[in-house]
């Protein structure tokens, strides 16, 4: 699973792409992704690029576009971008059973994610950790899947309860 895609400016020619994706024209929604690229060289378009890249099984260029991604949004105003960069690579790497590149990038993904302001940061590590978990459980790996939960627990506030309860 991949994080979604932030706003970008070129929301349009993005929206108009996912359309022609639900629509069944693959291409359509192809040309019209190329021509977000090429009009708006913004993270947020080449990242959203990548998510088509990875969802069409063109694995190894979805690699090459988050990592460059990754490089030229280091110490920039892009940290909400940062770790959904980190998350999806750690994914595209369980995906290909890359367990060390995995856990490279699932540590980056989290110390992006610490860079957050306290709230957004601890929703976002408790997304990074369940989404990591539920690829280790289908990938057979319950023992990795059990350290990524306890890390998303660890994420948790015990003052944020979802039932409001003590």
């Amino acid at each position: 699973m991949f994080i979604g895609q932030p706003a970008t400016p070129a929301a349009l020619i993005l929206r108009q792409a996912a359309q022609a994706e639900r629509l069944g024209n693959p291409a359509r929604a192809r040309s019209l992704l190329c021509e977000a690229v090429s009009q708006d060289e913004t993270p947020e378009s080449r990242f959203a690029w990548a998510i088509y890249l990875a969802d069409h099984g063109e694995e190894q260029a979805a690699l090459t576009e988050w990592r460059r991604l990754w490089e030229a949004i280091q110490g920039t105003e892009y940290a909400d971008l940062a770790w959904r960069v980190g998350s999806n690579l750690a994914a595209l790497h369980r995906r290909r059973h890359e367990w060390p590149a995995s856990r490279v990038w699932h540590q980056q993904s989290i110390r992006a994610a610490m860079q957050l302001p306290a709230r957004e940061s601890r929703a976002a590590l408790r997304e990074i950790c369940r989404d990591a978990a539920e690829e280790a459980i289908a990938a057979g790996r319950p023992r990795l899947a059990e350290r990524y939960l306890a890390s998303a627990f660890a994420a948790i506030d015990p003052g944020e309860s979802d039932a409001g309860e003590d």
